[in-house]
C-alpha cells in the first residue's frame, strides 16, 4: 500500500490565489501567477525540493521526460509524436514482477498475478514494441501490454523478449 501523510507545522495565509485553471495556451497573466507559485513553494520547501517535468526526445517511456528545478531550462514545445502517446500517470521507479497467463506470447493477457494477488482480467490492448536506442546495447526489448483488471484499475504491464519475463511498469491513476 502506497500513500502519502502531510502535516502542516505552521499556517499562513498565501498571499496570491488561482483565478483559473493553466492551459496549454499562455498568457502573461497565468504565467506570471505559476511563477509566483514556484517561487513560494521553492522558498518554503527549500532548494531542490520543487521539480517540473518536461518532455523530451525519447520513444522510451522512462526517459521521455527529464526533471528539473523551474527556471532553469527554457521553455521547450513537446515532440508531437510522443505526446500522442498513451502513458501511465505513474511510471514505477522498480518495476513490479509479475505472472501472466496469455494463448500465445504476442496474445492478449487474460490473467496478471502480482504481489500474491490474482487478477482477470477485462480489456487488453497491444502489444506495442519498444526497442532501446541503439546505442544502448544492454536494455532488453519489450512488449508492453495496456490491460484492465476486474477491479477496473488499469496497468502497464512489459514482457523482455530476452527472458520472457513480466513486469508492471506503470498505473493509470
Amino acid at each position: 500500500m502506497e500513500g502519502v501523510r502531510i502535516a502542516a507545522l505552521a499556517l499562513a495565509r498565501v498571499q496570491h490565489q488561482q483565478t483559473e485553471c493553466w492551459d496549454s495556451q499562455t498568457n502573461t497573466a497565468t504565467d506570471r501567477a505559476r511563477d509566483l507559485l514556484l517561487d513560494t513553494l521553492a522558498n518554503r520547501l527549500g532548494p531542490g525540493r520543487v521539480l517540473l517535468a518536461s518532455m523530451t526526445e525519447s520513444h522510451i517511456p522512462q526517459r521521455a521526460f527529464v526533471l528539473h528545478e523551474p527556471g532553469s531550462r527554457e521553455k521547450r514545445p513537446p515532440n508531437a509524436a510522443a505526446a500522442r502517446q498513451d502513458r501511465p500517470t505513474l511510471l514505477l521507479a522498480r518495476p513490479l514482477p509479475a505472472e501472466v497467463v496469455a494463448l500465445t506470447p504476442d496474445g492478449p493477457v487474460h490473467r496478471v498475478t502480482c504481489r500474491g494477488q490474482t487478477h482477470d482480467v477485462l480489456a487488453c490492448c497491444g502489444p506495442e514494441r519498444i526497442a532501446p536506442e541503439w546505442w544502448r546495447h544492454r536494455a532488453p526489448t519489450r512488449d508492453y501490454f495496456t490491460v484492465q483488471r476486474e477491479d477496473g484499475r488499469w496497468l502497464w504491464l512489459g514482457r523482455d523478449l530476452t527472458s520472457g519475463r513480466w513486469h508492471v511498469y506503470g498505473i493509470w491513476a
